[in-house]
């Protein structure tokens, strides 16, 4: 969504459901997710926060390690420009990701 020429937002979800898998007869838990992100256009070039959350809300099933569940939440702040001359972007990220795995 841009509100403006110089503003872009994005916001992306995911719910998953995971059927056993017929190879190894392992079944990873359904999980949702969130995606958010907003981007400023300045005049050297883009930069914005961005935000992740994953959640596994079922157990895996089938494993050798039993049940367990993952989780991962993080968020930064991203930013992309031009190199003049060469006509590369030069990007980077800068955030404090998370992540958990229970059993």
């Amino acid at each position: 969504y841009n509100p403006s020429p110089s503003w872009t937002l994005a916001a992306r979800g995911a719910l998953a459901f995971n059927t056993r898998n017929r190879d190894n007869h392992l079944k990873s838990g359904d999980y949702t997710a969130l995606d958010l992100a907003a981007a400023y256009r300045s005049p050297i070039g883009v930069i914005g926060p961005h935000v992740l959350i994953v959640k596994q809300h079922e157990d895996d099933d089938g494993g050798t390690q039993g049940a367990n569940r993952f989780s991962a939440s993080g968020a930064g702040l991203f930013y992309t420009t031009l190199i003049p001359g060469i006509n590369a972007a030069a990007s980077g990220v800068v955030g404090t990701p998370r992540s958990t795995a229970q059993s």
